[in-house]
């Protein structure tokens, strides 16, 4: 059974807005400036400066903007930088689909050999 909360707890308990950092005043995903909950910055709506309220990481004390953190935990359980988990959720990764092409170009075997010799050359691809 896992210590860690629910991700409703989580998103409940588990954040905690802060002071604005004196040192950083960034997020360090979107790079944009955190706002203090009371101000609202000229031309900006008060859902604006909420966007950017500073929030602390429990695990690590790295702060976000509400937006980047709020849409970080929507897809993961981890912190975006340590990447502690922060509640139960999936243990890995979930699956991707593949990667399909939407080039129209295709390729003959001449031109995969021209390539194959030129990446040779520069050092991309030994005969190993």
């Amino acid at each position: 059974m896992s210590d860690l909360p629910t991700k409703d707890d989580f998103f409940a308990h588990g954040l905690s807005v802060c002071p604005l950092p004196d040192d950083d005043t960034d997020c360090p995903i979107c790079l944009e400036n955190f706002t203090s909950a009371p101000s609202t910055p000229n031309g900006a709506t008060d859902e604006d400066a909420e966007s950017y309220v500073p929030l602390q990481m429990p695990c690590c004390n790295n702060v976000f903007c509400y937006r980047c953190i709020n849409t970080w935990l929507n897809s993961a359980n981890t912190c975006p930088t340590c990447r502690v988990r922060l509640f139960e959720g999936p243990e890995s990764e979930p699956e991707r689909e593949p990667f399909e092409s939407t080039d129209s170009e295709t390729y003959d075997e001449e031109d995969l050999d021209e390539l194959m010799e030129y990446y040779s050359e520069w050092g991309y691809v030994t005969d190993d």
